[in-house]
């Protein structure tokens, strides 16, 4: 691995100086709680590349890191009046296919492939000043494909990834313990061996299980459980790939995915936990086009959902509100 170096970097300056995504030319700056930014005209637009992740720090803040041409890139986001006010990115790492997330001790953990062949590593990094201080750099704990990172709220780190060579998933569990991650030994089937032909993710329910989301096939499955012991697959009944759950604050499960064939919509169900199975309440919706999804619920309440530009290298975002009496969420973002 290797940290990424200064020509890297006056790229990065160079491609915002030509492309029209935002200007930084305004010398007028945003008085922002957190984040120093000189912004003069706001766009759902705040990064480019593939699969971009994100998670809410401690603070309120957001953190997306995505990949680009090889290279990790993280940004800092900061919600006022109405939008998401965006740092400027900045590499420090190459790898692809990130996922992030927040710790308990408020230090986030980026777990991501390998530029070459399928290994896997984490970096740990901190919040100080207005930016991310990654201490730990560059850590190979395992192998696979397509990683995913969820914290448990008992400390427990899960990284989630497809078995290289196979269709199947397993998961491996660690703890944070002075700058880095002890990984057990031991490795799990994920759900019980389920057949997963794309993208799986795992999201903690608000009673402590566990809800994997995957792809079988086309189909869209999901499974609830625990470390040990999950129930059989369900179908949600419509197809997909990649998707993203996540439970809101008020109880109801949000599920994001893409469609089977490569269409550019973003598409999104809502239901309830019943027991063991998801009891849906909703129509599937779309209201946007995107790939490659991620969708937290920040401080405030509303969700935010950052996804690639499917005609495009840039990456959006866009905001959420939960409309009750409809059962769905409403998408919104200025400039739009």
């Amino acid at each position: 691995m290797k940290t990424v170096s200064t020509f890297i970097t006056s790229l990065l300056v160079l491609f915002y100086l030509f492309n029209p995504i935002k200007s930084y030319a305004s010398t007028d700056k945003v008085e922002l709680d957190y984040l120093d930014i000189n912004e003069v005209d706001p766009k759902p637009y705040y990064s480019w590349g593939d699969n971009p992740t994100i998670t809410v720090l401690d603070n309120g803040l957001v953190l997306s890191v995505s990949e680009y041409k090889g290279d990790l890139t993280y940004t800092l986001g900061e919600f006022y009046e109405g939008e998401i006010y965006w740092t400027f990115p900045v590499g420090y790492d190459t790898g692809k296919n990130p996922s992030v997330t927040t710790m308990d001790n408020g230090d986030v953990i980026e777990i991501h492939m390998g530029p070459i062949f399928t290994s896997l590593y984490y970096n740990l990094g901190r919040y100080e000043d207005g930016k991310i201080n990654w201490y730990s750099i560059g850590n190979k704990y395992d192998s696979g494909r397509d990683p995913n990172i969820t914290v448990l709220s008992t400390g427990n780190i899960v990284s989630l990834q497809r078995d290289s060579g196979s269709y199947n998933s397993s998961y491996v569990v660690g703890t944070y313990n002075d700058g880095s991650i002890n990984w057990d030994d031991q490795f799990y089937r994920y759900g019980n061996n389920s057949h997963t032909s794309g993208n799986a993710s795992l999201t903690e329910l608000n009673d402590g299980r566990i809800l994997g989301s995957h792809e079988n096939n086309g189909n869209l499955e999901y499974i609830i459980g625990n470390l040990t012991n999950w129930n059989s697959p369900t179908i949600y009944e419509w197809y997909g790939r990649d998707p993203v759950s996540l439970q809101l604050d008020n109880g109801m499960i949000l599920t994001m995915f893409e469609g089977t064939r490569g269409e550019s919509p973003t598409w999104y169900k809502t239901g309830e936990l019943n027991g063991d199975e998801i009891k849906w309440t909703s129509s599937t919706f779309t209201q946007f086009n995107g790939t490659d999804n991620d969708v937290v619920q920040l401080q405030n309440g509303l969700l935010l959902n950052v996804h690639k530009d499917p005609n495009g290298p840039s990456l959006r975002y866009v905001l959420g509100t939960w409309d009750a009496e409809a059962n769905r969420v409403w998408w919104w973002v200025n400039g739009l």
